[in-house]
C-alpha cells in the first residue's frame, strides 16, 4: 500500500484553529492538496449498553492552495503489528479492537472539487465491547487511519485512536423527596427524572406508587386525594438530560400535619439496558399548613442581645429563637401567634437549636379566641427531645371551639423550670 504523507511542517507554518465552515489556512500554502482528520490522538468513547449499536463520527477535512480540485482517500484501521509498533513508539500497551466489534460504513473518502470536509460513521457492537472489557482488561483501541495513493496526507494529522468505554445508563430522580404544601382546594407538583448524559434517544419511563417503601411514622395518602397525569409516563427527549415534568395533582381534605407521603419508583423504561434507582421518591405532603409571618409571631421574653422570634420561621436551622437570660420576668416563657383565621384542630413540629441547653421538656398549649381568655389545649409532659438539632412533632389536637390564638408556653426545660429561657430553630404549625 502506497501511502503519500507530508512529514514536515515548519514551525511559523503550524497549523492554526478551524471550523467545518471555514477551513482556509488549514496547510502551508505551498501544498495543492492535502487531506487530514480533524480531532486526532486517542479519544474516550463513551458508549451506552441500551442494546443498540454506538456511533463515532470523524471529520475529514480538505486544505491547501488548490482545494477546489477533487480528492481521494481511504480509512482504514492498523494492523496488530502496526499497533504494536505504534504502541512502543509513544510507550504506550494498546491492545487492537477486534474487527468483530466496529465497522466502518463507508472507508472511500471521496471528495467532489467544492467539498471541503466529510464527515464519516464508524459504528460499534455495544453489546460484544462490554462481554469484551467485562473478560478482559487490556487497553483496547481502534487506531484509524487515513491515507492516500493519489493525494497528500498530513502526517501530524493522519491517526485516531477509539478507546471504548461502555457505560450502564442509569435512570435517576432529580430529587430524592419534596414536600409540598397541600392547602387551599388542591395542589400540583412537577416530578422529574434525569440522565447523567444527554439522552441519545427519545424514551419513556413509568413511574408508580410503591406502597412498599413508606417510611415509618407515616400514612400514605389516599388515591382519592391525588393524580398523576398521563399514566405516569416520564418522557426524555433526545439532547436532553432531564425529562420532561410529570404533574401530581395533591386534593386538600381533613389532613393535617407533615406526616403524608405518596413513595413513587420507576417500574419500566422503553430503552433496554438502563438501571433504575433501588429506593423510591418520597414526595411529602405537609397538610394544611400556616403560613406564618413575623407580625403574626410574638412572645412575652425576647432576648434582646441574640435569638429574634423572626428566626423561627426564615427557613434556616442555622439561626435560632432564644427567650430572656440576660432579665428576669415572673412568667412562664412563651411563643404566641395570632392566626388569621380561627383553627379547631392543630399540630405543631419544631426543630431545636443546634447547641446543648434550653431545651423545652415540659409545655402547655394553649388557645383563645380573643388573646385575652385562655384555655389549655395540650399539657406535654414526655417525649420531648434534648439533642442538638433535634426535630419533635406533636400529637394531633381538636378544640371544642375555634380558636384564633396559639400559645406554646415552657413549664420546663433541661435547664430548670420555668421562668427559665428556651431556644429552638425552627417553628411550623398546622391547623383548619
Amino acid at each position: 500500500m502506497k501511502k503519500k504523507f507530508i512529514y514536515t511542517i515548519t514551525v511559523g507554518l503550524l497549523l492554526i484553529a478551524y471550523s467545518c465552515e471555514n477551513y482556509d489556512g488549514l496547510v502551508p500554502a505551498e501544498f495543492e492538496k492535502i487531506l487530514s482528520i480533524k480531532d486526532v490522538g486517542e479519544h474516550n468513547l463513551t458508549l451506552y449498553n441500551t442494546g443498540e449499536d454506538g456511533e463515532y463520527t470523524m471529520t475529514i477535512l480538505k486544505g491547501g492552495y488548490a482545494s477546489n480540485t477533487s480528492a481521494l482517500a481511504e480509512l482504514s484501521v492498523m494492523s496488530e503489528a502496526e499497533l504494536a509498533a505504534y504502541s512502543t513508539t509513544i510507550g504506550k500497551a494498546y491492545s487492537l479492537l477486534p474487527s468483530s466489534m466496529y465497522e466502518i460504513t463507508d472507508p472511500t473518502v471521496s471528495f467532489k472539487a467544492e467539498e471541503q470536509y466529510q464527515i464519516k460513521t464508524i459504528s460499534f457492537k455495544t453489546s460484544a465491547i462490554h462481554e469484551l472489557l467485562e473478560e478482559d482488561a487490556s487497553n483496547y483501541v481502534l487506531p484509524v487511519m487515513l491515507w492516500s495513493r493519489e493525494d497528500s496526507i498530513n502526517a501530524e494529522k493522519n491517526l485516531v485512536l477509539l478507546k471504548p468505554t461502555v457505560v450502564v445508563p442509569v435512570v435517576s430522580y432529580e430529587v430524592n423527596n419534596a414536600t409540598i404544601a397541600v392547602e387551599g382546594n388542591s395542589v400540583t407538583y412537577e416530578f422529574r427524572l434525569t440522565l447523567p448524559f444527554t439522552s441519545l434517544w427519545d424514551f419513556e419511563c413509568t413511574v408508580e406508587v410503591d406502597p412498599n417503601s413508606i417510611p415509618s411514622g407515616y400514612s400514605m395518602i389516599t388515591s382519592e386525594l391525588y393524580t398523576i397525569a398521563d399514566e405516569g409516563k416520564v418522557i426524555f427527549k433526545t439532547g436532553r438530560n432531564r425529562s420532561e415534568p410529570l404533574t401530581i395533582t395533591i386534593r386538600n381534605a381533613d389532613y393535617f400535619g407533615s406526616s403524608y407521603v405518596i413513595p413513587l419508583k420507576v417500574a419500566s423504561v422503553t430503552m433496554q439496558g438502563f438501571e433504575t434507582p433501588a429506593s423510591s421518591f418520597m414526595l411529602y405532603g405537609a397538610f394544611n399548613k400556616i403560613p406564618l409571618t413575623v407580625d403574626m409571631l410574638s412572645t412575652n421574653a425576647q432576648e434582646p442581645s441574640e435569638g429574634p422570634i423572626e428566626n423561627l420561621i426564615d427557613n434556616n436551622a442555622a439561626t435560632f429563637f432564644h427567650t430572656a437570660w440576660s432579665y428576669a420576668i415572673n412568667d412562664p416563657h412563651h411563643l404566641q401567634i395570632k392566626l388569621n383565621k380561627a383553627i379547631s384542630q392543630c399540630q405543631f413540629v419544631y426543630q431545636n437549636r443546634n447547641n446543648a441547653n434550653g431545651k423545652p421538656q415540659e409545655a402547655r398549649i394553649l388557645v383563645s379566641s380573643n388573646g385575652v381568655d385562655w384555655r389549655e389545649l395540650a399539657h406535654i409532659t414526655s417525649g420531648m427531645p434534648t439533642e442538638a438539632s433535634s426535630i419533635y412533632t406533636s400529637e394531633e389536637y381538636i378544640a371544642d371551639q375555634p380558636f384564633s390564638y396559639f400559645r406554646f408556653e415552657v413549664l420546663k426545660t433541661n435547664s430548670g423550670s420555668a421562668p427559665t429561657f428556651f431556644n429552638m430553630a425552627e417553628f411550623t404549625l398546622f391547623g383548619k
